[in-house]
Formats: C-alpha cells, structure tokens, sequence
C-alpha cells in the first residue's frame, strides 16, 4: 500500500497595511476557500512586520498612507534585506510614480483593492512562488520609462500636488513653511524635468493635467 504523500504546507502570507484591522480580515475571508494560503503577521510598517517574523512567503505592501511615512523603496529594501524576496503591491490608487518606483524595486506584481477576489488570489499565489503576477497596472509600471515620467523628490511631488490642485505659491509656503520664491522655484524645477523628458509645460492647466496623468493629484 503506497503512503500518501503529505499535503504541502501553506503559503506564508504577510500584510502590510494602513487599514489594517478591515484589510485583514478581507484577506482572510478570501483565504478561506483556499487552505494553500495563511496570512500569518499583519502589522501598519515594514518595521513592525519585521519584529513578528520573517518567515514569509510573500508580503502585501501597500504603496502609501502607511503611519510612519515610509517609501515603497524604503519598505521594499527593508524586506528584501531580511530575505523577503517576495512582494506584492496591494493598494487603492492608482499612483503611477509609486508604481514605477516599486516595479523598479524590484517587486512581483501590482493589484488594485477594486480587483476582483479571484484575481487578487491569482496574484497572491503567483507571487508567493515567486513568479510575477501580471495586471495592467504592473504594465504600466514596467513600460514606465516610455511613459515620461520625470523622478522628483518628495518635495517636489508635494509642491506639484498643492499647485496642482489650485493652490498658489503664498498659499504652499504658508503650508509648507517655505518662502514663496522658494514654492517658484520648485514650481520651476519641477516644469524643466518634465521638459527634459520632452513634456513642456507653459500653463497651469497643463500641469494640472499631468498631475492627474502621473497620479500626483486624483482625477
């Protein structure tokens, strides 16, 4: 009589979010039909996951929001530096500069919280074997140096998001705690580096409607 062979042991699942009490128990409702995976730490930083374990699989990673104000390159090289080879973006928005900034870190997938529960499972069990989890999103990041997409500092983001939406130069300094002829100036760096990469922009519309493009702004 042959002996069965053992059933495998689940895949290890790490989550890393900033609502964290409803995104785990999200996760854990679309786990349950399927017994090959466990999310097992769930924790609001890189940090705090870390200090639970680092015994994973694969880690979920939201892009942004997270309470201590980290960088999805930050989080990303935390990861990978305790040997956490496996990540997948999970996130709400549709930031295409966080996602060109994770693909380039190095990470196996983008998915979307509006995505369907089968197609987030897909992406989870890809990735957890470490083989990419394709999506439009995640296309869009890997073909992101055709998309024109300048790297700004995270000043210049927040100066680009503010005059974006309307404010003027007085109004982010006063916010910002910055001189007004210094907002200018970032305003202006800011115009040469899409110019570089051969988008001019001449008028405030203009930058408007690639904020909107570049997901520094919601359309």
């Amino acid at each position: 009589m042959t002996t069965p062979e053992p059933a495998s042991a689940p895949r290890r699942i790490g989550l890393v979010e900033d609502h964290l009490d409803a995104m785990r128990s999200a996760l854990c409702g679309f786990f349950r039909p399927h017994p090959d995976l466990e999310l097992v730490a769930a924790a609001s930083t890189v940090p705090e996951l870390l200090a639970q374990t680092d015994r994973l699989d694969l880690v979920i990673l939201d892009l942004q929001g997270l309470p201590d104000k980290s960088t999805p390159r930050k989080n990303i090289k935390a990861l990978k530096s305790a040997g956490i080879e496996n990540i997948l973006v999970y996130t709400s928005r549709d930031r295409r500069y966080l996602v060109q900034e994770a693909g380039k870190a190095g990470v196996l997938g983008v998915v979307m919280k509006t995505d369907s529960e089968a197609t987030v499972v897909e992406a989870i069990r890809l990735a957890a074997d470490g083989q990419p989890a394709p999506s439009v999103d995640w296309a869009a990041a890997l073909d992101a140096d055709r998309e024109l997409i300048p790297q700004l500092t995270p000043r210049e983001r927040e100066v680009l998001a503010m005059y974006a939406s309307g404010d003027t130069a007085k109004d982010i300094a006063a916010q910002l705690y910055l001189a007004p002829e210094t907002v200018r100036k970032y305003v202006m760096k800011i115009k040469d580096k899409y110019t570089e990469v051969g988008l001019e922009i001449h008028k405030k519309s203009e930058m408007r409607r690639i904020a909107r493009r570049d997901g520094y702004i919601d359309e």
